[in-house]
């Protein structure tokens, strides 16, 4: 209908821009942006549409599926309009659900912010390491199974600590959704 057969959205920019609509997870998004999508492909900028390798649709062809499809026209917005205000119902009692929470969840909020930045210190350590363990050369394989052990157990007592706080995030989630519950109920 549209003489366009693929669109290509660059999904650094998609990314940035659902980090932009949810800061919670800027964070989180961002890095995934940088690390996997960082610039070195054609495909991480732009916008590319191809047109159709087939004959694109007449005048006539175009009019008849724009006639279809406008048949349906009220129906789809009665339907975006009955999602949207559920939605905004749905947030409305989400916000009101964590409100008794918002502590307990700033504590483990920064809880998770100190892991991820003891996680990153941690990576960077095993980057060094790696690097490194090749110019050693007296002493290479005792020191190479000492600084190891001491990354390893590092690693360890993260998994532990990211395993626990995951298990106190689903307490914390299954409060809030119990709260949610009862609240939906009783209006």
């Amino acid at each position: 209908m549209f003489g366009v057969m693929n669109i290509t959205v660059p999904i650094r920019e998609f990314l940035e821009w659902i980090a932009s609509n949810h800061p919670e997870h800027a964070m989180l998004l961002n890095g995934i942006r940088d690390q996997y999508f960082g610039g070195d492909h054609r495909e991480d900028y732009g916008y590319m549409m191809d047109p159709p390798s087939w004959r694109p649709p007449s005048m006539e062809e175009r009019e008849i599926m724009e006639l279809a499809r406008a048949v349906g026209h009220a129906a789809r917005e009665a339907k975006r309009v009955a999602f949207e205000a559920e939605e905004a119902k749905t947030e409305a009692l989400l916000d009101e659900s964590w409100r008794p929470f918002l502590d307990h969840e700033q504590v483990l909020m920064a809880e998770k912010a100190l892991q991820i930045q003891r996680s990153r210190e941690l990576s960077a350590d095993w980057k060094t390491f790696i690097l490194e363990r090749e110019s050693w050369r007296a002493d290479r394989s005792v020191r190479e199974k000492r600084e190891r052990a001491e990354l390893e157990a590092r690693e360890a007592i993260l998994l532990e600590e990211a395993i626990a706080w995951s298990h106190r995030w689903g307490e914390l989630t299954a409060r809030v959704r119990t709260r949610a519950h009862a609240l939906d109920v009783s209006q």
